[in-house]
């Protein structure tokens, strides 16, 4: 009998380390396209396969899109409910992952040889794991299944009888429906279901778009969700299933978590989000979930009064309630009141009609009959004399006002008086251009992008309340940079004046590129506005900061210095050299340079440094210290802090280095640098790693790099010299010495 998503199982229950672990007898479970949906899982069965299960779990690159579709989950639901983590831990689903293309535990796939006597060690080293389970990465037609898949688990399952060990398919390559991976993976199939086996049918799940019985393997789809829409040859993918899916549902949630699916191996997001499902269902089965959805459970209920009321302003008055229970079909939507008298005292009849008897708190619940335990709480204050609320202010988390589609933001309200008898306030959402929801607790999520105003009224009866507006995107650009820039270039003003001070935000395309502006008194006194206005109270040294508030941290300083006396500012700036010279002809040698402040009593003599290339290259500390780098002319400039537009050049020779532009390795791998990117002239034909260096020695950049590439981008490199080495079949290859520019 073949026990897939939506139907029933026996089981029966095996003590195993002190917990009751569950065993599957007499039928086999297939998880396959139909278990897509999170909510059929039983809360308690996700709970279930947290506290029994410890999950081995081997792969590759495909293999990796379970695991990308779980986190993708994780991030979606941020009440932790599908938490995982490769050491377990408290709330967590503990899956060690393997060490994929490395050398450690269950390292590669179950298309390896040896993979079973990695399991062995495995299971060896660590007893306490229960589950064991290896994906394919394309060599499925390529072995023997019954010796090489076959007798090799069995062989497992008779050696650790108290471990559930799972069959897996491989991925579709676009081979249609009589090729030898569908050949293959219908074997698998087959021995499972003859054999009472656990399988997660991996090809399967990657041919349906969901809730769709449209088979795309027979229209030679392949493991990029891509197809042939007429399904015959010449075969010309032309289509996506997974994107198109994608277009056409913009608002569901499988849209809204693959959205959150940042990376997918090989394939589309909706496909390692569909998987990342089907494991879920996968963990609460062995855990004991006999996969019956027929009957709909109560998943929430929400508690309402009337007007948003939650106060009861006199003895013996009365509130009525009533309770939203979701989803609207469940089975037994019936609720029970019962009230708990915390302070005050008040009762609640059938119907959740509350009457107020004695002054105080009191909370009314309402309960779910369905068994599902699911419950909401509404506190009442009751009172004989009521101070009002008199103003509400919203405040967002981190005083951030854009989120992301599919992101949450929290807010809260202070509420004003301190001491108005009821301080609660009621959160709604005007849907402007955008939509989202807003929780009983200010929790703001974002469902589409646009303007959203999200209100806090008072329940009390006063009528008082807030606005906050909030943009949704669909993509957010964060700040990457602030500069600020002080009217007139100028960092001193005397006590008592003013200053306005103006921050550049980058990118200019920022979805928020707004600052919030602060204060830092080191020795000095002063206050800056919301918009940059700077007031000096004490002489002395302040740092004035521009931060961003989109939540990217992004944030600059600049110091200014308070007197109480005129300012003596730089009128000139003469560059000379150390020993008056003017050349460096040792290979990357050094020389010193200086810079010579006018006049000599000048306020801030301080003065930043940048080096120039004309036909050579160097680089400059901010002492003034230049490095030789490659030959030619450079020349360098300094800066005066106080004022920008007061400098001085010095022009200088390099020669005697060692060139740079174009190196070759003792395995003739020619290459050389140029605008951040790496260049290789000659084909590496197999897959290599590069690593960069820097002159601590810390490793700063490891790139995992194809066969037959003939460029990296090393755009997110600092600009300077590194060691690069290449690393083929984890051999060192070269050591070179690079400038990177």
């Amino acid at each position: 009998m073949i026990i897939s998503c939506m139907k029933s199982i026996c089981f029966v229950l095996l003590l195993y380390t002190f917990r009751v672990f569950v065993i599957f007898s007499q039928e086999s479970i297939i998880i396959d396209h139909l278990c897509i949906d999170l909510s059929e899982i039983p809360a308690e069965w996700i709970d279930q396969a947290k506290e029994d299960l410890f999950i081995a779990y081997g792969h590759t690159s495909h293999g990796s899109q379970i695991i990308s579709g779980m986190d993708a989950i994780e991030s979606y639901y941020t009440d932790c409910t599908f938490d995982w983590s490769n050491e377990g831990g408290e709330g967590d689903l503990h899956i060690f992952q393997g060490d994929g293309y490395g050398t450690g535990y269950l390292d590669h796939d179950v298309g390896n040889s040896g993979w079973d006597d990695e399991t062995r060690e495995y299971l060896d080293e660590f007893p306490a794991c229960n589950v064991i389970i290896w994906s394919w990465c394309g060599q499925v037609d390529d072995v023997n299944l019954s010796t090489h898949y076959f007798e090799s688990m069995e062989q497992l399952e008779s050696e650790y009888p108290d471990v559930i060990f799972v069959y897996m398919t491989g991925h579709l390559e676009g081979l249609g429906s009589e090729g030898s991976v569908y050949t293959a993976n219908q074997q698998i199939r087959d021995y499972c279901i003859n054999n009472n086996k656990i399988l997660f049918d991996f090809a399967d799940i990657e041919k349906y778009a969901p809730f769709d019985s449209t088979d795309y393997q027979k229209y030679y789809a392949d493991d990029e969700c891509d197809y042939d829409p007429d399904g015959e040859e010449p075969i010309d993918r032309t289509q996506n299933w997974a994107n198109n899916w994608l277009n056409d549902n913009p608002d569901h949630i499988l849209t809204a978590i693959s959205d959150l699916c940042t990376s997918c191996s090989h394939s589309v997001s909706l496909n390692c989000v569909k998987k990342g499902i089907a494991a879920w269902h996968l963990w609460a089965r062995i855990a004991g979930w006999d996969g019956n959805t027929d009957t709909i459970p109560v998943t929430s209920i929400e508690i309402t009064s009337l007007e948003g009321l939650n106060t009861i302003s006199t003895l013996n008055s009365t509130l009525q309630l009533s309770a939203q229970v979701l989803p609207a079909d469940a089975t037994d939507p019936e609720v029970i009141w019962s009230v708990e008298n915390v302070s005050g005292e008040a009762t609640v009849s059938s119907d959740g009609l509350v009457t107020g008897i004695v002054s105080g708190l009191v909370k009314v619940t309402a309960t779910a009959t369905d068994g599902s335990g699911v419950s909401d709480d509404f506190e009442i204050t009751i009172s004989d004399h009521i101070i009002p609320v008199s103003d509400i202010t919203i405040f967002p988390e981190g005083n951030i006002n854009t989120i992301v589609r599919g992101n949450t933001l929290q807010v809260s309200a202070e509420v004003l008086p301190e001491d108005a008898t009821n301080p609660d306030v009621q959160w709604s959402v005007e849907n402007v251009s955008g939509e989202a929801t807003v929780s009983s607790d200010g929790l703001v999520t974002g469902i589409a992008s646009g303007l959203v105003k999200v209100t806090a009224t008072a329940t009390d009866g006063s009528g008082v309340s807030d606005d906050f507006e909030i943009t949704i995107s669909d993509h957010i650009i964060p700040v990457s940079d602030i500069t600020i820039f002080p009217e007139g270039n100028i960092n001193t003003i005397d006590r008592g004046n003013t200053l306005q001070i103006s921050a550049e935000v980058l990118p200019e395309d920022a979805t928020n590129p707004d600052v919030q502006w602060s204060v830092e008194n080191v020795s000095g006194e002063a206050t800056v506005s919301s918009d940059g206005l700077i007031t000096a109270i004490t002489s002395g040294e302040i740092n004035v900061i521009a931060t961003a508030i989109d939540g990217s941290e992004i944030s600059d300083t600049i110091q200014i210095i308070i007197t109480d006396e005129a300012v003596v500012h730089v009128s000139e700036i003469h560059v000379i050299s150390e020993d008056n010279k003017n050349s460096i002809s040792e290979p990357y040698g050094t020389l010193q340079l200086f810079a010579e402040v006018v006049p000599d009593n000048a306020h801030d003599k301080r003065v930043t440094w940048e080096i120039n290339s004309i036909t050579g290259i160097g680089e400059i500390d901010d002492k003034g210290l230049v490095r030789a780098i490659d030959n030619g002319i450079v020349y360098a400039t300094a800066t005066s802090l106080e004022n920008d537009s007061i400098t001085d050049n010095f022009i200088f020779l390099i020669s005697g280095q060692v060139p740079t532009a174009v190196k070759e390795t003792s395995k003739n791998i020619i290459f050389y640098t140029r605008d951040k990117i790496l260049y290789i002239e000659n084909s590496i034909t197999e897959p290599f790693q590069v690593r960069l260096i820097d002159k601590s020695g810390t490793i700063i950049k490891i790139i995992d790099c194809p066969s037959n590439i003939d460029s990296i981008d090393l755009s997110g490199i600092p600009t300077g010299i590194f060691i690069l080495q290449f690393i083929i079949d984890k051999t060192y290859v070269t050591n070179e010495l690079v400038f990177i520019h």
